[in-house]
């Protein structure tokens, strides 16, 4: 009986079917068979038997899309075709847009699934892969690609998607030769052989690539100078030129870079220019400075002008500054490049030289392979992964596919994409093969549908295939003899358990009576064992039927010691029966009465609580649990790249970094050689936090008090003070090298200076990368003031070449006045002394110098207590014209004197 919805959207009871299998494939594909009779319990349903129908078998719903009738006898039996509806719903599914760049597996997914009802569960990791142009087709399509490009195979449950690197499991079933097999179909196919593969990866950006070739200029026009300093041709005259030509792609220019530099603009068969500077603040420095790459490989002319100076070199700016300069080596100087070929034109290349390349030689080629075609992948960018690609690409073994008949199945039901065994016995050679596609063929009885044969195909052992092939060969004929009885089977072919219960059943000596309601065996060797068999059950006693240690009764089985080969779908539960335990094939569940269950299986243990919920889980892809300890010193937490510590909901993942929420991580303390940031978290700074009036310390291992070095290219701070908790200096050291200098830029450009401000300077020099040096008091008037180091009015003397007022240009003064006060008078009262400071040191020598109370203000500083010495020089200078008048005046009366 089927269930079968016609295209109004009514459902029947089919009856009347036969001939009814199911398909299924580990690529995904199943389907159903059947055929229909017309009777007249199907007569209300016959006719909802059409394509596009949906019949429902064992849990699927499959669509019908191919119906053949055929005539038998005076009636019309329909044989249809059904493919499983996942397919049909995801080729009318369709994905409008498209995604070039990388994408995790689960982002791929989410674009396929997005148009349909189907959602996706990810069993395993996998790597992110690129697409171009992914999209703008059906989801089927889309799916097709997914699961090619990520090498991963899926199962169908209901509306979720369950994807795996592989599907099915090591069940261990066995299909055994005339056990359960009625015949076996094997194939070998080597029309796709190959032994030799070549691959190449991702194209390189670059087309073209240093030659080796190296030429001269072949002329130069403008005024050029042997500079000393260097030894080599240069040039400060702007419009100075040199000329060449070459072939091929591009060029480097072979100069010198020092800190007068300057730029030379290039011009490449007068279409294309490129300027470039030789300026870097350095003495010098021999390099091969980049041109031009990426032209047709062809000839070109070029011509080469020096545009004198650069504007961002401080050293040659200003009106005094002096010239920059440009190098014009001899020699060869040009550095060519040429178009890249062949294999180097991909960032990796490489090949595969399969190991059965001798088992399977090609005569006709030169190098005895096969050749496979080459593998292409723009992804691939190192030579292990391309390796790996090369090798799932060929075909270098013959196939194998065996197709085997089988009524009944020893071990676990199996699933497309199973591994079991093929068991030539007794033997014990076992084919480990895996489940590639199941034919199943069923009939309804007992209001159920029954398996009633399974034609089995299997494929990609795992044992070399010309292993195979040469055990077949040798153990084919001996496995017929034995089981044809020309040959004695050995008896280590059964289990020891098996052995000893036959030796005592079949060397027992026994005498049976029969009696009303039951047979009583007695061993004549030792009555004290028998068997007794009545309507009840089976017992085995040692203590002459005392007790039966071992018994069968409808109560169930007791027994001491059992040994068994196989005990299928055992349950235990304990005596109270608050809890239970099932054994079924390789699982084992636990549960109690109050509803929480565990299950375990080779895939993993798994906590439940009653509703059905996960309480916890171990299994390849996640471990839950509240906490995590150790009575031991340590704990490890192992793995071969990095511990995450992500946010439960974003788990299992696929693996890649940015496929995760983070969570912080709360510790006493951490260990480790060093810090990075999170690339899958926004923002592209370390942040340490300490709370509001804490400090980030960087202190010796196992202290906090020990301090240590920090070492970084750059510090970005508001400010820096002294540590007052190391040692006893009072100081701060900024540490340059010998030949180095401190320096205050801005903070976006190295070479843009900025202020100082302290209360003190220590030093032996004040220079500048300008032409003159300010001191600029802050008083008004204010002063420059020299003293002793640690002093304020211990002062020092000035030696310098000149010194000069602020001006003397009459254009630059205003309340112009003449002085016109004689200074004589002044002169003739005022003293010159020799004296000592207050402030100088015992023994000190006396300095000659006069006293300001008896010269006029006008000569007095802005603070009146010392000589302005501009003013007490003008003073000077009156004088001497007042001295001047007085001898002009006295010469006038001498003259006139000597005319009388």
């Amino acid at each position: 009986m089927l269930p079968i919805k016609n295209i109004s959207g009514e459902t029947y009871l089919l009856t009347g079917i036969t001939n009814v299998r199911r398909i299924r494939k580990v690529n995904g594909e199943r389907s159903i068979q059947f055929d229909v009779t017309p009777t007249d319990s199907n007569s209300h349903s016959f006719d909802s038997v059409d394509v596009e129908s949906i019949a429902t078998f064992e849990g699927d719903t499959y669509i019908i899309k191919n119906i053949k009738e055929v005539s038998v006898g005076s009636k019309a039996v329909k044989q249809v075709d059904a493919i499983h509806t996942f397919f049909d719903n995801m080729i009318n599914a369709f994905q409008y847009n498209q995604y070039t760049g990388s994408q995790t597996f689960a982002t791929a997914l989410n674009r396929v699934f997005a148009p349909t009802v189907y959602t996706f569960v990810i069993v395993g990791t996998f790597t992110a892969e690129e697409f171009e142009n992914f999209g703008a087709d059906n989801s089927l399509s889309l799916f097709q690609t997914v699961l090619d490009r990520y090498s991963a195979e899926f199962r169908v449950v209901g509306n979720t998607i369950y994807l795996y690197r592989q599907i099915g499991a090591k069940t261990g079933f066995q299909m055994r030769w005339k056990h359960n097999v009625k015949s076996i179909d094997k194939q070998l196919n080597s029309q796709n052989l190959t032994t030799y593969v070549k691959g190449f990866g991702k194209p390189k950006v670059e087309t073209d690539v240093l030659s080796g070739t190296v030429i001269p200029y072949s002329s130069r026009s403008g005024t050029y100078y042997l500079e000393t300093g260097l030894n080599h041709p240069a040039t400060d005259t702007v419009g100075s030129s040199f000329r060449f030509s070459f072939t091929g792609t591009g060029f480097n220019f072979k100069t010198i870079l020092n800190f007068l530099g300057g730029k030379w603009e290039f011009s490449i068969d007068k279409k294309e220019t490129v300027t470039i500077t030789t300026y870097k603040d350095i003495t010098s420095e021999h390099v091969a400075l980049p041109i031009i790459r990426g032209l047709e490989h062809k000839s070109h002319s070029v011509v080469a002008t020096f545009k004198g100076k650069d504007s961002k070199n401080p050293y040659t700016k200003g009106s005094g500054a002096p010239k920059a300069i440009g190098y014009l080596k001899n020699g060869n100087i040009i550095e060519l490049y040429r178009e890249l070929v062949g294999d180097e034109l991909y960032e990796v290349v490489t090949d595969y030289t399969s190991p059965n390349a001798s088992k399977f030689p090609n005569p006709m080629s030169p190098d005895g392979f096969r050749h496979a075609e080459p593998v292409y992948d723009e992804r691939i960018t190192d030579k292990d992964t391309l390796i790996d690609k090369l090798k799932k690409s060929i075909q270098d073994e013959p196939l194998l596919s065996i197709s085997v008949d089988s009524t009944e199945i020893s071990g676990e039901v199996k699933n497309e994409g199973d591994w079991g065994y093929i068991i030539y016995e007794p033997m014990k050679i076992k084919l480990e093969a895996r489940v590639v596609e199941l034919s199943e063929s069923y009939h309804f009885y007992n209001n159920k549908w029954n398996l009633l044969s399974c034609n089995v195909t299997l494929s990609n052992f795992r044992d070399k295939i010309s292993d195979i092939t040469t055990r077949f060969t040798q153990t084919q004929k001996r496995v017929d003899r034995m089981f044809n009885g020309q040959e004695k089977l050995p008896s280590k072919a059964l289990d020891d358990a098996i052995l000893t219960a036959t030796n005592i059943l079949i060397n027992d000596n026994a005498n049976f009576t029969y009696a009303p309601g039951y047979v009583l065996g007695v061993n004549t060797d030792n009555s004290s064992l028998l068997t007794k068999l009545t309507s009840q059950g089976l017992g085995i006693s040692k203590d002459g039927g005392q007790t039966f240690d071992t018994a069968i009764t409808g109560e169930g089985i007791v027994a001491e010691v059992i040994t068994a080969g196989t005990l299928r779908g055992m349950h235990f539960t304990s005596e109270n029966l608050d809890s239970l335990m099932w054994l079924e094939g390789g699982n084992i569940r636990l549960e109690s009465i109050q509803g929480r269950y565990m299950e375990m299986s080779p895939t993993g243990l798994y906590g439940f609580n009653a509703g059905g919920s996960i309480r916890f889980q171990a299994d390849s892809a996640l471990v839950t649990s509240a906490a995590l300890g150790t009575s031991n010193a340590n704990v490890y937490l192992g793995s071969i790249n990095e511990t995450r510590s992500v946010h439960y909901a974003s788990l299992p993942g696929d693996g890649l970094v940015d496929s995760y929420t983070y969570t912080p991580v709360r510790a006493s303390g951490f260990y480790g050689n060093f810090w990075n940031i999170n690339s899958a978290l926004s923002g592209s700074s370390l942040y340490a936090r300490p709370l509001t009036n804490g400090e980030l310390r960087i202190t010796l291992n196992g202290t906090t008090d020990q301090y240590r070095d920090l070492r970084a290219r750059e510090i970005n701070t508001n400010m820096i003070s002294p540590n007052g908790l190391y040692g006893a200096s009072r100081h701060m050291f900024v540490r340059a090298y010998s030949d180095g200098e401190v320096r205050m830029s801005s903070a976006s450009n190295v070479e843009d200076y900025v202020n100082v401000r302290a209360k003190g300077y220590y030093g032996t020099f004040i220079d500048t990368t300008a032409t003159h040096i300010y001191a600029r008091p802050g008083g008004d008037p204010g002063e420059l003031r020299v003293t002793v180091r640690g002093t304020t009015n211990v002062y020092q003397p000035v030696r310098a070449k000149d010194f000069i007022t602020d001006t003397s240009v009459r254009d630059n003064k205003t309340n112009i006045e003449t002085y016109e006060e004689n200074t004589l008078d002044v002169f003739r009262k005022a003293h010159a002394y020799m004296y000592n400071r207050t402030t100088d040191k015992e023994g000190a020598r006396k300095q000659l110098g006069m006293m300001i109370d008896e010269m006029p203000e006008e000569t007095h500083s802005g603070a009146g207590d010392s000589f302005a010495l501009y003013a007490f020089a003008s003073y000077l200078a009156k004088g001497l014209k007042d001295t001047i008048h007085e001898l002009d005046q006295l010469k006038e009366r001498v003259e006139s004197l000597e005319a009388v």
